[in-house]
């Protein structure tokens, strides 16, 4: 049971339940990563104008977003967004389990477009070995036609998914 004080889809007041109810018109369900933040209502829209920023970025695909969420779960002990991506990469791209195992063995492995599995590689790396990056690999992903804002953003959904993955880890939402 989570140990801290949550609202769930039935429970959701506002501006809690505005924000579910955007969620629900993309996913059949309120994913408990999204629950999670519900333990500071005020937070919920905020957080919601973040995500749907990443989320609907004109030049980062929805497969790419997918991507870089379930190599950063991947890499940092989150289960529960390793198994919604990976279902989520199965809709979008029709990912096989052993597509997903190449992907967890090397992020450049996935079902995208050079430029973009270049995208993903870098964000992981960032994420697990921020001090590695360098001007070279942001100049790499320029080269590649990836403008600053581009590299920021995507940068970006993979420490929110570091984020999301500690909340839900210590708040224990995996165990309802």
């Amino acid at each position: 049971m989570a140990i801290i004080e949550t609202q769930t889809n039935e429970t959701a007041t506002s501006p809690v339940r505005e924000v579910y109810d955007e969620v629900l018109k993309r996913l059949p369900f309120v994913p408990k990563p999204v629950q999670v933040m519900s333990a500071s209502p005020e937070f919920v829209p905020k957080y919601w104008q973040m995500l749907t920023h990443v989320l609907d970025h004109p030049r980062l695909s929805k497969e790419l977003m997918a991507h870089i969420r379930l190599g950063v779960a991947m890499h940092s002990d989150y289960p529960y967004c390793v198994e919604l991506n990976t279902t989520a990469l199965t809709m979008l791209v029709g990912a096989t389990p052993e597509e997903i195992a190449a992907f967890r063995e090397d992020p450049a492995a996935g079902k995208l477009p050079d430029n973009e599995r270049e995208l993903v590689s870098f964000v992981v790396r960032a994420i697990r070995e921020p001090e590695e990056v360098g001007a070279d690999d942001v100049q790499r992903l320029r080269d590649l036609g990836w403008t600053d804002p581009d590299i920021f953003d995507a940068t970006f959904m993979g420490a929110f998914m570091l984020t999301s993955g500690v909340l839900f880890n210590t708040f224990k939402m995996h165990e309802d």
